[in-house]
Order: C-alpha cells, then sequence, then structure tokens
C-alpha cells in the first residue's frame, strides 16, 4: 500500500506574508551576494587587469542571481503544484537582484583602484575589506531590525564580517 500524496499547499495570495518573504529574500541575498562577490575576488588572478577582475565579479554574480531565481521560482511550483504567476516571476527576479546590486560597492573599489594605476592585488585586497565592512553592515542591519540588541547584535555583525575575512584568508593561501 502506497501513501496517499500530500496535499499541495495553497497559493500563497501576494499579501503581508508575501512581502515579508520577499524582505527575508532581499536580506539573505543581499549577504549572499557579498559572500559570491568575496569569493570571485579571492580566486581572482593577479595576473589579470582590475577590468577583467570587475567583469568577472560582475558576470558571476549575474549567474548566481539568476540561478537563485530560478531554484526559488522551481521551487515555488514544485511546493505549490501549480505555474508560477507572471507577478511571482518579477516578485523573484527582483528580489533576487539584491545578490547582484550587493556586488557594486566592492567593483567600485575594483575600478578607482585601477584607474588609480594600483596593482591588481593591492586592488582585490582593498575591494575584500570593502566586502568585509558590507558584510559586517549587512548583519549589523538585519540583525538590528530582528530586535537584537547588546553584545549579540556586535556578535551577529561579526559573524557576518567573518564570511569576508575567511575569503581574504583563503586569497593568500590560494595564491
Amino acid at each position: 500500500m502506497t501513501a496517499p500524496d500530500p496535499a499541495p499547499v495553497p497559493e500563497a495570495p501576494l499579501g503581508p506574508d508575501s512581502v515579508a518573504e520577499g524582505a527575508h529574500r532581499r536580506v539573505l541575498s543581499w549577504i549572499y551576494g557579498l559572500i559570491v562577490t568575496a569569493a570571485v575576488l579571492a580566486s581572482a588572478n593577479t595576473k589579470e587587469r582590475g577590468w577583467v577582475v570587475a567583469a568577472y565579479v560582475f558576470v558571476t554574480s549575474l549567474v548566481y542571481w539568476a540561478a537563485e531565481s530560478y531554484s526559488h521560482l522551481l521551487a515555488t511550483r514544485t511546493v505549490r503544484q501549480r505555474p508560477v504567476t507572471a507577478a511571482e516571476v518579477r516578485a523573484t527576479l527582483s528580489e533576487g537582484w539584491v545578490l547582484v546590486t550587493a556586488s557594486y560597492l566592492p567593483l567600485l573599489a575594483v575600478i578607482v583602484c585601477t584607474a588609480f594605476g594600483l596593482e591588481v592585488s593591492d586592488t582585490i585586497v582593498i575591494a575584500l575589506g570593502v566586502t568585509v565592512v558590507l558584510l559586517f553592515v549587512a548583519g549589523w542591519r538585519a540583525s538590528s531590525a530582528s530586535g537584537v540588541r547588546g553584545i549579540r547584535l556586535l556578535l551577529s555583525s561579526t559573524v557576518a564580517g567573518c564570511f569576508g575575512i575567511v575569503m581574504i584568508l583563503l586569497k593568500f593561501f590560494i595564491h
């Protein structure tokens, strides 16, 4: 005897729950986008030109955004047992776009350092430093918004920043 198929999850309207889910996804995408940026920077070949490193970061962010959005839409379809709506596609793509925009300030650091003629290795370290600061800020803002205060807020923010620090350490061990 086989177990009956589970009942499909009812379709959630685009209301307060989906708004909260969208905010959740934007925070997740922001932190994830910064980690992706740091990983690409850490693995970048210092023999490349700065512009090429910036292109790698941007294109990789686009690929991760597309893959993450596709996975999210596929999961939505699977869980809800119905095709996704155009509104869900638009919301998914826009909420996840933060993954790409998270790379903008580190990319700006790469572009400015390159324009001023800094060595690519120094440029990458500076961009990784910017990424660490942004990860700390992302952790602080997300934790603070959730009501975390005091030492727990500092610890949560530090954990987020440590993801970037690990990438810096990897940079020195890889190259």
